[in-house]
């Protein structure tokens, strides 16, 4: 399902932080290969709070992208 990245919602207390140096490689790769992102969704939740992927939705968020493949865990 394709949803609007700008509704999605990074998770408060998420206990990986973002690594900047792993963030850039990650938009490298999403650059290079960006049919990675169909095989590993954003998971989130039904209020759209990113449960699985915030540092691939922060790539992407500054990669530009306008929507982003998810799935909604309930």
């Amino acid at each position: 399902m394709l949803k609007k990245i700008n509704d999605l919602k990074p998770m408060l207390n998420n206990p990986r932080g973002v690594d900047i140096g792993r963030l850039e490689k990650l938009k490298r790769s999403i650059k290079e290969f960006p049919e990675m992102m169909s095989v590993r969704p954003i998971i989130i939740n039904e209020s759209g709070e990113i449960i699985g992927g915030n540092m691939r939705w922060k790539a992407l968020l500054e990669l530009g992208y306008k929507e982003v493949e998810v799935i909604i865990f309930d």
